[in-house]
C-alpha cells in the first residue's frame, strides 16, 4: 500500500512538471497574409478584427500585408475602404497556432466587384481574361470600341472583342494556351477600332500597343486586362495602355 502511494505521487509530480514546461496557447501566434488586389479605382483599406484595427494596405499588386496574432483570438476581419468608409469584406475568423490564414480581396466600382476572391480554376498552362475598357480622357471620345489582337508582326490574328463599352465589362472571356517557352515569353499586340467607322482609333503613339505577355505569373490565373488612357493629359501625350492584374 505505502509502494502504491509512492508511486502514485511520482507520476503526478512528473505529470506536473510536463504540464509545466508546455506553454499556454496565449503564447502561440498565427498570421494573416491580406493582399488588396489592384483594380481599377481601388484604394487603401483599413483592417480590422472586430473593432481593433490592425492595419493598413494599398492595392499595389507586390504588396502583400502579414498580421502577426495571438493564437485563440477571434472575431470578424474586416476590410473596409478608408476613403469611403464602405466595407469591402468581412469574415469571422480564428487565429490558429502555427498557421498562416491568406485573403485575398477587391473592390472596385468599375468592375462590380467587391469582397474576398480566390482563385478562379484555370489550367496552369493557360491564361484566361477578361477585358475591360477605360478609355475616358474628354478628347477620347469614344465609348464603345472592338479589340483586335494582333500578333508580334502587328498581323490581325482574327481575334476581336466586340462592343467594349465603358464601366461595362465585356462577358467574354478569353483562354490562352501558353504563349511563349523558355526565357522568351510571348504574347499579343492590339489595337482599338471604332465599330462605327472601322477607322483604328489613334493614341500619340499610332493606336497599338501590348496586350498581353506571358509571363509565368499569368499562367493558372485569371488576369483583368484594363485598357486605359491614363498616360499623358494632352492629344499630343497621351497614350493607350492595357494594365493586367491577375487574380
Amino acid at each position: 500500500m505505502h509502494k502504491n502511494y509512492l508511486l502514485l505521487l511520482l507520476l503526478v509530480v512528473l505529470f506536473g512538471a510536463c504540464r509545466k514546461g508546455e506553454p499556454a496557447e496565449e503564447h502561440f501566434f498565427g498570421r494573416f497574409q491580406i493582399t488588396l488586389l489592384n483594380l481599377p479605382g481601388s484604394g487603401k483599406a483599413e483592417i480590422f478584427l472586430g473593432t481593433e484595427k490592425l492595419g493598413e494596405i494599398v492595392p499595389k499588386a507586390s504588396e502583400v500585408l502579414e498580421l502577426l496574432l495571438p493564437a485563440g483570438k477571434s472575431g470578424k476581419l474586416k476590410l473596409v475602404d478608408a476613403a469611403s468608409s464602405t466595407l469591402i469584406a468581412d469574415t469571422n475568423v480564428v487565429v490558429i497556432p502555427n498557421i498562416k490564414q491568406a485573403f485575398r480581396a477587391g473592390y472596385s466600382e468599375t468592375l462590380k466587384i467587391k469582397g474576398f476572391i480566390s482563385d478562379v480554376n484555370v489550367p496552369q498552362d493557360s491564361i484566361r481574361v477578361q477585358v475591360l475598357y477605360n478609355i475616358r480622357k474628354p478628347f477620347n471620345n469614344h465609348p464603345e470600341a472592338d479589340l483586335h489582337l494582333l500578333d508580334l508582326s502587328m498581323e490581325e490574328t482574327g481575334i476581336v472583342v466586340k462592343g467594349l463599352k465603358l464601366d461595362d465589362p465585356t462577358p467574354r472571356i478569353l483562354t490562352f494556351p501558353r504563349l511563349g517557352e523558355g526565357d522568351f515569353p510571348v504574347g499579343y499586340f492590339c489595337k482599338l477600332v471604332d465599330p462605327k467607322t472601322g477607322e483604328t482609333i489613334v493614341d500619340a503613339a499610332g493606336g497599338i500597343f501590348v496586350f498581353i505577355v506571358g509571363v509565368p505569373e499569368y499562367y493558372g490565373h485569371y488576369v483583368f486586362v484594363n485598357i486605359n488612357d491614363d498616360q499623358g493629359d494632352t492629344p499630343e501625350t497621351n497614350t493607350f495602355t492595357a494594365t493586367a492584374t491577375p487574380l
